[in-house]
Protein backbone atom coordinates (compact mmCIF):
# COMPACT_ATOMS: atom_id res chain seq x y z
CA UNK A 1 0.00 0.00 0.00
CA UNK A 2 0.96 3.13 -1.28
CA UNK A 3 4.75 4.14 -3.07
CA UNK A 4 5.34 1.82 -6.30
CA UNK A 5 6.97 -1.70 -5.82
CA UNK A 6 6.73 -2.58 -9.29
CA UNK A 7 10.03 -1.51 -11.74
CA UNK A 8 7.59 -1.45 -15.29
CA UNK A 9 5.85 2.10 -16.04
CA UNK A 10 2.84 2.51 -13.81
CA UNK A 11 0.48 5.67 -13.61
CA UNK A 12 -1.99 6.91 -10.80
CA UNK A 13 -5.38 7.56 -11.58
CA UNK A 14 -8.21 9.75 -10.80
CA UNK A 15 -11.07 8.93 -8.65
CA UNK A 16 -13.21 8.19 -11.31
CA UNK A 17 -11.11 5.60 -13.20
CA UNK A 18 -10.15 4.14 -9.56
CA UNK A 19 -13.44 3.10 -7.89
CA UNK A 20 -15.20 1.39 -10.71
CA UNK A 21 -11.95 -0.47 -12.05
CA UNK A 22 -11.13 -1.55 -8.52
CA UNK A 23 -14.62 -3.06 -7.83
CA UNK A 24 -14.15 -4.58 -11.26
CA UNK A 25 -10.59 -6.26 -10.42
CA UNK A 26 -12.15 -7.54 -7.28
CA UNK A 27 -14.86 -9.49 -8.52
CA UNK A 28 -12.77 -11.00 -11.10
CA UNK A 29 -9.83 -11.84 -9.00
CA UNK A 30 -12.85 -13.63 -6.51
CA UNK A 31 -14.73 -15.43 -9.38
CA UNK A 32 -11.49 -17.21 -10.82
CA UNK A 33 -9.99 -17.87 -7.29
CA UNK A 34 -13.06 -18.53 -4.81
CA UNK A 35 -11.31 -16.31 -2.53
CA UNK A 36 -13.18 -13.25 -0.77
CA UNK A 37 -11.85 -9.91 -2.49
CA UNK A 38 -13.04 -6.12 -1.54
CA UNK A 39 -11.40 -3.16 -2.18
CA UNK A 40 -9.86 -1.33 0.52
CA UNK A 41 -11.80 1.89 1.26
CA UNK A 42 -10.20 5.49 0.79
CA UNK A 43 -12.15 8.83 2.00
CA UNK A 44 -14.51 9.63 -0.22
CA UNK A 45 -13.25 12.95 -1.45
CA UNK A 46 -9.60 11.67 -2.68
CA UNK A 47 -9.24 13.21 -6.00
CA UNK A 48 -6.37 10.46 -7.03
CA UNK A 49 -4.18 7.32 -6.51
CA UNK A 50 -1.30 5.82 -6.67
CA UNK A 51 -2.68 2.17 -6.91
CA UNK A 52 -5.37 -0.25 -6.10
CA UNK A 53 -6.00 -1.59 -3.12
CA UNK A 54 -7.73 -5.24 -2.80
CA UNK A 55 -7.68 -7.53 0.33
CA UNK A 56 -8.02 -11.27 0.06
CA UNK A 57 -8.83 -14.29 1.70
CA UNK A 58 -5.88 -16.09 2.18
CA UNK A 59 -7.11 -19.60 2.69
CA UNK A 60 -8.99 -19.57 -0.64
CA UNK A 61 -5.65 -18.36 -1.87
CA UNK A 62 -3.82 -21.09 -1.18
CA UNK A 63 -6.60 -23.84 -2.12
CA UNK A 64 -6.40 -21.76 -5.61
CA UNK A 65 -3.01 -21.25 -5.53
CA UNK A 66 -0.02 -18.32 -6.32
CA UNK A 67 1.29 -19.66 -9.09
CA UNK A 68 -2.49 -20.28 -10.96
CA UNK A 69 -3.33 -17.00 -10.33
CA UNK A 70 0.09 -15.47 -11.44
CA UNK A 71 -0.63 -17.34 -14.78
CA UNK A 72 -4.26 -15.56 -14.61
CA UNK A 73 -2.88 -12.43 -14.50
CA UNK A 74 -0.56 -12.51 -16.88
CA UNK A 75 -3.47 -14.57 -19.57
CA UNK A 76 -6.03 -12.01 -18.71
CA UNK A 77 -4.82 -8.66 -17.10
CA UNK A 78 -2.30 -8.21 -19.29
CA UNK A 79 0.33 -8.17 -16.18
CA UNK A 80 4.21 -7.45 -17.15
CA UNK A 81 5.25 -8.31 -13.51
CA UNK A 82 5.04 -9.67 -10.10
CA UNK A 83 6.40 -8.75 -6.96
CA UNK A 84 6.40 -10.34 -3.83
CA UNK A 85 9.08 -9.40 -0.84
CA UNK A 86 9.03 -13.66 -0.32
CA UNK A 87 7.17 -16.64 -1.60
CA UNK A 88 4.66 -16.55 1.44
CA UNK A 89 4.79 -12.78 1.54
CA UNK A 90 1.35 -11.50 3.08
CA UNK A 91 1.11 -8.73 -0.37
CA UNK A 92 1.46 -8.99 -4.07
CA UNK A 93 1.42 -6.71 -6.37
CA UNK A 94 1.45 -6.83 -10.18
CA UNK A 95 0.56 -4.18 -13.22
CA UNK A 96 -2.96 -4.15 -14.60
CA UNK A 97 -3.00 -2.95 -18.24
CA UNK A 98 -6.31 -2.71 -19.73
CA UNK A 99 -4.49 -3.96 -23.72
CA UNK A 100 -1.22 -5.99 -23.99
CA UNK A 101 0.07 -2.69 -26.26
CA UNK A 102 -0.36 -0.20 -23.34
CA UNK A 103 3.07 1.11 -21.95
CA UNK A 104 1.98 1.83 -18.86
CA UNK A 105 -0.12 -0.19 -16.09
CA UNK A 106 -1.59 0.66 -12.81
CA UNK A 107 -0.29 -0.98 -9.85
CA UNK A 108 -2.35 -3.05 -8.02
CA UNK A 109 -1.48 -4.56 -4.45
CA UNK A 110 -3.22 -7.94 -2.96
CA UNK A 111 -3.15 -8.07 0.55
CA UNK A 112 -4.10 -11.19 2.08
CA UNK A 113 -5.55 -11.72 5.98
CA UNK A 114 -7.05 -14.71 7.76
CA UNK A 115 -10.90 -15.86 6.20
CA UNK A 116 -11.58 -15.02 10.28
CA UNK A 117 -9.93 -11.77 10.42
CA UNK A 118 -11.52 -10.67 6.91
CA UNK A 119 -13.29 -7.54 8.36
CA UNK A 120 -10.78 -6.52 10.96
CA UNK A 121 -8.25 -6.27 8.81
CA UNK A 122 -10.42 -4.58 6.21
CA UNK A 123 -10.73 -2.00 8.91
CA UNK A 124 -7.52 -1.87 10.05
CA UNK A 125 -6.29 -1.16 6.44
CA UNK A 126 -9.17 1.68 5.28
CA UNK A 127 -8.51 5.21 5.16
CA UNK A 128 -5.37 5.94 4.43
CA UNK A 129 -3.50 5.25 7.06
CA UNK A 130 -6.20 5.57 9.82
CA UNK A 131 -4.83 1.77 11.36
CA UNK A 132 -1.14 3.13 11.53
CA UNK A 133 -2.29 6.44 13.41
CA UNK A 134 -4.68 4.13 15.89
CA UNK A 135 -1.45 1.79 16.36
CA UNK A 136 1.00 5.03 17.50
CA UNK A 137 -1.75 5.23 20.51
CA UNK A 138 -1.94 1.64 20.93
CA UNK A 139 1.19 1.15 21.29
CA UNK A 140 1.59 4.04 23.65
CA UNK A 141 -0.89 2.18 25.79
CA UNK A 142 1.09 -1.04 25.96
CA UNK A 143 -0.68 -2.52 23.46
CA UNK A 144 -0.70 -3.29 19.26
CA UNK A 145 -3.40 -2.92 17.02
CA UNK A 146 -2.42 -5.00 13.79
CA UNK A 147 -4.70 -6.63 11.23
CA UNK A 148 -5.71 -9.71 13.13
CA UNK A 149 -7.29 -6.96 15.97
CA UNK A 150 -5.91 -5.78 19.05
CA UNK A 151 -3.01 -7.55 20.83
CA UNK A 152 -1.07 -7.20 24.04
CA UNK A 153 2.53 -8.22 24.40
CA UNK A 154 3.57 -10.14 27.86
CA UNK A 155 6.49 -9.56 28.44
CA UNK A 156 9.01 -9.72 31.90
CA UNK A 157 11.78 -6.96 31.40
CA UNK A 158 13.59 -8.25 28.66
CA UNK A 159 12.10 -11.65 28.71
CA UNK A 160 9.35 -11.93 25.77
CA UNK A 161 6.29 -14.64 27.33
CA UNK A 162 3.77 -14.40 24.66
CA UNK A 163 1.00 -12.25 22.72
CA UNK A 164 -2.68 -12.32 23.89
CA UNK A 165 -5.00 -11.22 21.69
CA UNK A 166 -7.43 -8.69 23.37
CA UNK A 167 -10.37 -8.49 20.54
CA UNK A 168 -10.81 -8.62 17.28
CA UNK A 169 -14.39 -6.67 17.13
CA UNK A 170 -13.54 -2.90 15.32
CA UNK A 171 -16.33 -1.41 17.43
CA UNK A 172 -15.25 -2.81 20.44
CA UNK A 173 -11.21 -1.70 19.96
CA UNK A 174 -12.46 1.62 19.16
CA UNK A 175 -14.75 1.91 22.08
CA UNK A 176 -11.42 0.40 24.14
CA UNK A 177 -9.64 3.22 22.74
CA UNK A 178 -12.04 6.30 23.58
CA UNK A 179 -13.06 6.36 19.51
CA UNK A 180 -16.80 6.64 18.35
CA UNK A 181 -16.91 3.54 16.36
CA UNK A 182 -19.82 5.17 14.55
CA UNK A 183 -18.71 7.93 12.88
CA UNK A 184 -15.91 5.35 12.14
CA UNK A 185 -18.50 3.17 10.21
CA UNK A 186 -19.71 6.62 8.54
CA UNK A 187 -16.53 6.48 6.96
CA UNK A 188 -14.53 10.20 5.91
CA UNK A 189 -14.41 12.80 3.66
CA UNK A 190 -11.17 14.67 3.77
CA UNK A 191 -8.01 13.50 4.91
CA UNK A 192 -8.38 15.67 7.94
CA UNK A 193 -11.37 14.26 9.03
CA UNK A 194 -9.22 11.05 9.91
CA UNK A 195 -6.26 13.43 12.01
CA UNK A 196 -8.87 14.72 13.82
CA UNK A 197 -10.82 11.90 14.52
CA UNK A 198 -7.30 10.01 16.13
CA UNK A 199 -7.04 13.38 18.43
CA UNK A 200 -10.93 12.65 19.40
CA UNK A 201 -9.90 10.10 21.80
CA UNK A 202 -9.17 11.34 25.41
CA UNK A 203 -5.81 9.04 25.38
CA UNK A 204 -4.48 10.74 22.76
CA UNK A 205 -0.98 12.60 23.08
CA UNK A 206 0.23 13.91 20.27
CA UNK A 207 4.13 14.04 21.59
CA UNK A 208 3.79 10.41 20.77
CA UNK A 209 4.09 10.70 16.75
CA UNK A 210 7.29 13.00 16.94
CA UNK A 211 10.18 11.17 15.42
CA UNK A 212 11.87 12.02 18.39
CA UNK A 213 9.74 10.27 20.51
CA UNK A 214 9.64 6.91 18.36
CA UNK A 215 12.09 4.29 17.76
CA UNK A 216 14.70 4.03 14.82
CA UNK A 217 12.67 1.37 12.89
CA UNK A 218 9.41 3.34 13.34
CA UNK A 219 11.07 6.41 11.97
CA UNK A 220 12.11 4.91 8.79
CA UNK A 221 8.58 3.35 8.51
CA UNK A 222 7.34 6.94 9.49
CA UNK A 223 9.31 8.45 6.30
CA UNK A 224 7.31 6.66 4.08
CA UNK A 225 3.97 6.94 4.89
CA UNK A 226 3.18 10.46 3.77
CA UNK A 227 -0.10 10.55 5.27
CA UNK A 228 2.14 10.18 9.19
CA UNK A 229 4.02 12.89 7.28
CA UNK A 230 0.77 15.19 6.96
CA UNK A 231 -0.67 14.34 10.16
CA UNK A 232 2.56 15.71 11.99
CA UNK A 233 2.08 18.87 9.98
CA UNK A 234 -1.69 18.79 11.13
CA UNK A 235 -0.54 18.49 14.91
CA UNK A 236 2.01 21.60 14.19
CA UNK A 237 -0.77 23.32 13.23
CA UNK A 238 -3.17 22.26 15.64
CA UNK A 239 -1.17 22.29 18.69
CA UNK A 240 -4.03 22.73 21.32
CA UNK A 241 -5.28 18.86 20.39
CA UNK A 242 -4.42 16.66 22.69
CA UNK A 243 -6.79 14.22 25.25
CA UNK A 244 -8.19 14.50 28.27
CA UNK A 245 -5.73 11.62 30.04
CA UNK A 246 -3.06 12.90 32.36
CA UNK A 247 -0.48 11.03 29.95
CA UNK A 248 3.42 11.56 31.10
CA UNK A 249 6.18 12.29 28.60
CA UNK A 250 9.42 10.61 27.67
CA UNK A 251 11.14 12.82 30.18
CA UNK A 252 8.63 11.18 32.75
CA UNK A 253 9.97 8.14 35.21
CA UNK A 254 9.59 5.07 33.68
CA UNK A 255 7.38 3.95 36.84
CA UNK A 256 4.97 6.21 36.21
CA UNK A 257 4.69 5.50 32.54
CA UNK A 258 4.76 1.30 33.83
CA UNK A 259 1.80 1.78 36.21
CA UNK A 260 -0.32 3.80 33.18
CA UNK A 261 0.15 1.02 30.86
CA UNK A 262 -1.14 -0.82 33.67
CA UNK A 263 -4.11 0.61 33.87
CA UNK A 264 -5.49 -0.25 30.59
CA UNK A 265 -4.24 -3.71 30.94
CA UNK A 266 -6.90 -3.70 33.77
CA UNK A 267 -9.69 -1.84 31.89
CA UNK A 268 -8.78 -4.61 28.91
CA UNK A 269 -9.24 -7.28 31.76
CA UNK A 270 -12.68 -6.05 32.85
CA UNK A 271 -13.67 -5.23 29.25
CA UNK A 272 -13.21 -8.15 27.70
CA UNK A 273 -13.30 -11.16 30.00
CA UNK A 274 -11.89 -13.72 27.52
CA UNK A 275 -8.41 -11.61 27.04
CA UNK A 276 -8.78 -12.01 31.06
CA UNK A 277 -9.17 -15.75 30.46
CA UNK A 278 -6.59 -15.90 28.00
CA UNK A 279 -3.56 -13.82 29.73
CA UNK A 280 -4.32 -15.89 33.50
CA UNK A 281 -3.59 -18.95 30.74
CA UNK A 282 -0.48 -17.67 29.69
CA UNK A 283 0.85 -16.24 33.06
CA UNK A 284 0.21 -19.97 34.75
CA UNK A 285 2.07 -21.70 31.80
CA UNK A 286 4.89 -19.68 32.08
CA UNK A 287 5.19 -19.95 35.67
CA UNK A 288 5.13 -23.60 34.88
CA UNK A 289 7.86 -22.92 32.18
CA UNK A 290 9.99 -20.95 34.70
CA UNK A 291 9.42 -24.07 37.65
CA UNK A 292 10.70 -26.54 35.28
CA UNK A 293 13.87 -24.37 34.25
CA UNK A 294 14.78 -24.70 37.97
CA UNK A 295 14.22 -27.62 39.08
CA UNK A 296 15.45 -29.48 35.47
CA UNK A 297 18.32 -27.69 33.72
CA UNK A 298 21.60 -28.91 31.73
CA UNK A 299 23.71 -27.72 35.42
CA UNK A 300 21.45 -30.01 37.20
CA UNK A 301 21.42 -32.70 35.42
CA UNK A 302 25.39 -32.17 34.38
CA UNK A 303 26.09 -32.34 38.33
CA UNK A 304 23.67 -35.79 38.40
CA UNK A 305 25.70 -37.61 35.64
CA UNK A 306 29.21 -36.13 34.89
CA UNK A 307 27.97 -35.18 31.66
CA UNK A 308 29.60 -32.24 29.47
CA UNK A 309 29.78 -30.33 26.31
CA UNK A 310 27.54 -32.60 23.06
CA UNK A 311 27.32 -35.02 25.14
CA UNK A 312 25.26 -33.13 27.49
CA UNK A 313 23.34 -31.66 24.86
CA UNK A 314 22.78 -34.94 23.35
CA UNK A 315 21.58 -35.84 26.98
CA UNK A 316 19.27 -33.47 27.58
CA UNK A 317 17.56 -33.59 24.12
CA UNK A 318 16.96 -37.33 24.98
CA UNK A 319 15.46 -36.47 28.39
CA UNK A 320 13.25 -34.14 27.11
CA UNK A 321 12.33 -36.27 24.40
CA UNK A 322 10.60 -39.13 26.72
CA UNK A 323 8.01 -36.66 27.47
CA UNK A 324 5.40 -35.39 24.91
CA UNK A 325 5.88 -32.10 25.72
CA UNK A 326 7.24 -29.44 28.64
CA UNK A 327 4.38 -29.60 30.50
CA UNK A 328 3.46 -32.91 31.54
CA UNK A 329 7.30 -33.17 31.88
CA UNK A 330 6.81 -30.08 34.26
CA UNK A 331 3.51 -31.73 35.94
CA UNK A 332 5.54 -35.00 36.71
CA UNK A 333 8.67 -32.92 38.34
CA UNK A 334 6.48 -30.61 40.47
CA UNK A 335 4.64 -33.96 42.71
CA UNK A 336 9.19 -35.08 42.87
CA UNK A 337 11.52 -33.79 44.80
CA UNK A 338 15.22 -33.44 43.59
CA UNK A 339 16.35 -36.13 44.87
CA UNK A 340 13.66 -38.45 42.83
CA UNK A 341 14.50 -36.36 39.51
CA UNK A 342 18.09 -37.05 39.57
CA UNK A 343 17.24 -40.69 40.26
CA UNK A 344 15.22 -40.54 36.91
CA UNK A 345 17.79 -38.92 35.29
CA UNK A 346 20.42 -41.63 36.37
CA UNK A 347 18.01 -44.57 35.46
CA UNK A 348 17.62 -42.74 31.91
CA UNK A 349 21.23 -42.13 31.11
CA UNK A 350 21.64 -46.04 32.22
CA UNK A 351 19.31 -47.23 29.62
CA UNK A 352 20.44 -45.08 26.82
CA UNK A 353 23.61 -44.81 24.73
CA UNK A 354 25.10 -42.43 27.14
CA UNK A 355 26.23 -45.66 29.20
CA UNK A 356 28.75 -46.70 27.09
CA UNK A 357 30.17 -43.12 26.89
CA UNK A 358 32.54 -41.72 29.67
CA UNK A 359 31.33 -38.69 30.68
CA UNK A 360 34.05 -36.34 32.79
CA UNK A 361 33.63 -36.32 36.71
CA UNK A 362 32.77 -32.88 37.81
Amino acid sequence: MGGSALKVPVRRLSAAEHHPLAHTLSREIARISGARVEPIPAYSNKSDFGDIDLLIEREALDRFGRDNLKNWLRANLNTRQIYESKPDSPSLSFDYRQAPTDDVGIQVDLITTRHAAFDTARDYYSYNDLGGLIGVLTHAMGFSYTPDGLMYKVADKTRRIGVVPVTDATAAILVFLGLDPVVFSGGFHELEQIFGYVSTSPYFNPDFYLPDNRSHAARARDKKRSTHQRFLGWLNANQDKRGAYPWCNKAAAAADFVSQRAVFVEKARTCFPGFAARLDALFAEDAVRINLQARFNANKVSEWTGARGPVLGQLMKTLRDAWPNDKAMAAWIETRNDAQVAEWVKQKVGASIFAKCSPVSP
